[in-house]
């Protein structure tokens, strides 16, 4: 670092067509192959600052401790006290250089600068000298399913190939924070919905940009992804592994190889957000996150580089979090998380920490111990939380990693209009917690057609069985059972025949058809104007009994397990 302002002077007045707009620039010569060095600033209005290199109207002092990483190799440095990196081992090629800087301790990184396709060759580094680290901005929106008011928790929202990551709360309302300034994609995706994104969303520092919303439909498709995977000590690149995991909402496991060149590509993966592992034995595996396989489109990772197993021994790997798989857990339950996977290829022992990034508006779980492996936390409240982990090696910080945890309230029934009928009647059944992905509706033993579903609203309607009380349950796609209702089915006369006869069983019987009438006469009566017939022939839908001999003129009535029918008139002879 430059000590004296009469020197930063002299470069920005002799030599200022060196600086690029960013504030960054390729060294002539002299950078020794496989490096990429540079010194990280930030503007400030502190006392005594260093002057920049763009003149005094511009005032920077360097930046320790931030983390700089080359994205899709797993090299990471962190910058000395002046601002200054240096990493080596860099493989030939296009690479992405992410900076960020947690200023407070909190484990935000509040301060972020991408540098996208720096371009080393087989002779010579990358000397960035002088970067402008900056506040970092956001994005937030409204994502719904089938645009719903209320049942939109759990949505995962992402920019594709980072570690950017947020889930919606029940009106669909979300927010990405600490995003550096770029141009970026994001995309929304949930289990058995279509995945939407929206292009060109501008992140500015110190500013949120509103108003990213999509609707999710009900859809399952396919897309496709590919790229180009290399060993970085060879030349024929093929064998690697390409590994595709789901990741926060929707998606099957998927896999593929890579060619000589390196490339792979996989067609007919189901859409959803999915976690990138590129491995080859004697190689250190490359994690990429977020990967979003979108309807009909081809999903494009930049260059990934293995690096043999043996630069472990040379340079420090960066570490890799693994907060555990995604899990539904019933409202009230603890839920253990389990960050054992996390891995390190320098086999340096890890600390971790842990951060609940959010959670549903009326939770307030905590977790027991935000430093160990695996600390719990108490889901008291139905909805997403988005838990991050980050580990470290003793020199720098892995990327976050996040598991998604859904918590599911049991549904409850709180009314059923109308509260009997005949068999087709439509029925409302209203309540909370039916969940906005559509389960069963069972009545009385069988499973009846929902015309409608929400979370706090299902029409269904009576199904066609023997008349009684019946419970009615509710099931929500997770497996979730309420407490049953009840609606009373009454048995029903649709016609009768003949429509008049003489008295007595022996010379006369009347039969009806309807709804609801069981498959055997237990429990039910026939009446003839009050008088009980002798039942002959019972199924669901026709019954035949005998006309009484001292019968009258009447309605036709049939009563099962105390529920009567409609009546319809009969006229009995002479």
């Amino acid at each position: 670092m430059l000590k004296k302002s009469l020197w930063i002077l002299f470069i920005a007045v002799t030599i200022p067509f060196l600086f690029t707009n960013s504030c960054a620039r390729k060294s002539e010569e002299g950078i020794p192959k496989g490096i990429i060095k540079g010194q990280v600033f930030k503007e400030t209005a502190a006392a005594n600052p260093v002057l920049s290199p763009l003149g005094a109207s511009s005032t920077w002092i360097p930046v320790p401790n931030a983390r700089v990483e080359a994205e899709r190799t797993n090299l990471v440095v962190m910058t000395d006290e002046d601002g200054n990196f240096e990493i080596k081992d860099v493989p030939e090629g296009s690479h992405d250089l992410l900076i960020e800087k947690d200023e407070d301790g909190d484990g935000n990184t509040e301060l972020k600068l991408e540098k996208k396709g720096l371009q080393l060759n087989k002779d010579t580094g990358v000397d960035l000298k002088d970067l402008l680290i900056e506040d970092t901005g956001g994005i937030s929106g409204l994502v719904t399913l089938e645009g719903k008011a209320t049942g939109n928790a759990g949505i995962v929202i992402v920019i594709p190939g980072s570690s950017y990551i947020a889930v919606t709360s029940d009106d669909g309302s979300y927010s990405i924070p600490y995003v550096a300034r770029g141009t970026y994609i994001v995309g929304a995706s949930y289990y058995g919905y279509s995945v939407e994104k929206m292009e060109d969303v501008v992140v500015t520092p110190g500013a949120v940009t509103k108003g990213i919303n999509m609707t999710l439909v009900k859809k399952s498709a396919t897309g496709s992804l590919q790229g180009k995977a290399l060993l970085a000590d060879k030349t024929d690149h093929a064998g690697i592994t390409i590994a595709l995991n789901p990741q926060g909402a929707g998606g099957a496991q998927a896999s593929a190889s890579t060619d000589s060149s390196g490339s792979y590509s996989l067609t007919g993966v189901s859409t959803g957000i999915y976690k990138l592992i590129a491995s080859k034995d004697g190689y250190i595996p490359v994690t990429v996150v977020h990967v979003l396989i979108s309807e009909g489109e081809a999903y494009t990772i930049g260059d990934i580089y293995l690096l043999p197993s043996s630069a472990s021994q040379t340079v420090n790997i960066a570490p890799v979090a693994d907060a555990g798989g995604d899990q539904s857990v019933d409202v009230g339950s603890a839920v253990q998380l389990d960050g054992s996977k996390s891995s390190d290829a320098n086999n340096d022992p890890l600390t971790y920490t842990w951060a609940i990034v959010s959670r549903p508006a009326s939770s307030a779980a905590a977790l027991s111990d935000s430093r160990i492996v695996n600390p719990s936390f108490i889901a008291d409240a139905a909805g997403a939380y988005n838990i991050n982990l980050i580990v470290n090696d003793g020199k720098v910080d892995s990327l976050p990693d996040s598991a998604i945890i859904t918590a599911v309230a049991y549904p409850n029934i709180s009314g059923i209009t109308p509260t009997g009928g005949i068999a087709g009647q439509a029925i409302s059944i209203s309540g909370s917690n039916f969940g906005t992905a559509q389960g069963t509706v069972n009545i009385g033993g069988v499973i009846t057609p929902s015309s409608f579903w929400s979370d706090v609203l299902i029409d269904t309607s009576a199904p066609d069985i023997k008349a009684g009380i019946k419970d009615v349950v509710i099931t929500t796609a997770e497996g979730k059972s309420c407490t049953p209702g009840t609606f009373a089915l009454y048995p029903y006369i649709s016609s009768r025949s003949p429509s008049s006869g003489p008295p007595c069983p022996g010379s006369s019987v009347v039969c009806a058809t309807g709804t609801s009438f069981g498959d055997t006469p237990t429990g039910a009566t026939v009446t003839i104007n009050g008088l009980a017939g002798s039942p002959y022939t019972w199924t669901n839908n026709l019954f035949c009994a005998g006309i009484p001999c001292s019968a009258t003129s009447g309605d036709i009535v049939v009563t099962i397990d105390g529920l009567s029918s409609n009546g319809v008139y009969f006229t009995v002879t002479p």
